[in-house]
């Protein structure tokens, strides 16, 4: 799959709803977890550090789509960019719960435990196509 077809064939809406809801949530595990670990000592910290932790994965996220994308077209090692982007795994098995429970929320036909940074999600259409 070439780098063209790849991002043509993205169902966008669920991809960036789906990469929304995994950020925030990263962020906010990641924020309690420093808490409970006594690397945040009050309020104030806790905020600034969410909103840190919120901008790095976003731009984790967004650097991870198009490096997966080129990957997938043959170009070697430019997955690595990927990495940072599992930051935001943390929320997959809240996110699975809620997909368990209420599946409308989550727009995506099959939710697993434990996902990668970038999910596959895309036009059944354009596939057939």
């Amino acid at each position: 799959m070439g780098i063209s077809e790849f991002f043509r064939t993205i169902s966008w809406g669920a991809t960036l709803t789906v990469a929304a809801i995994r950020i925030v949530l990263a962020a906010l595990l990641w924020v309690v977890i420093m808490l409970l670990a006594g690397s945040i000592p009050n309020a104030s910290t806790f905020f600034a550090m969410y909103i840190t932790l919120l901008l790095v994965i976003t731009v984790a996220m967004a650097v991870a789509l198009p490096a997966v994308g080129l990957a997938r077209a043959g170009i070697p090692f430019v997955g690595l960019l990927a990495l940072p982007a599992w930051l935001a795994v943390l929320a997959d098995p809240i996110i699975h719960v809620v997909w368990k429970m209420k599946p409308e929320l989550i727009p995506v036909d099959h939710f697993k435990l434990i996902n990668p940074p970038v999910l596959g999600l895309f036009n059944t259409e354009a596939e057939t196509e």
